[in-house]
């Protein structure tokens, strides 16, 4: 579903939950796809996430490398 996945470890994350504000070490990932692939691997992150509310947002592709995104679309 995901051509690339960059894995960022060791982040903190402070943000607020049922009314507490909680400060947690996590970690990150960016994961490569192809726009019409977005539904279905939200969908995937979301029954493998442990978190009831995963942070999953999907951010548009102003520019790039041409070669690197048809490389997305190919591998994916």
């Amino acid at each position: 579903m995901a051509a690339c996945a960059n894995i960022l470890p060791r982040i903190r994350s402070i943000y607020r939950w049922q009314g507490v504000v909680e400060d947690e070490p996590e970690a990150a990932i960016l994961l490569n796809t192809a726009v019409g692939r977005v539904d279905a691997l939200i969908h995937r992150i979301k029954t493998l996430h442990s978190y009831d509310v995963p942070d999953i947002v999907a951010l548009p592709i102003y520019k790039g490398h041409g070669p690197y995104l048809d490389w997305v679309r190919a591998n994916t």
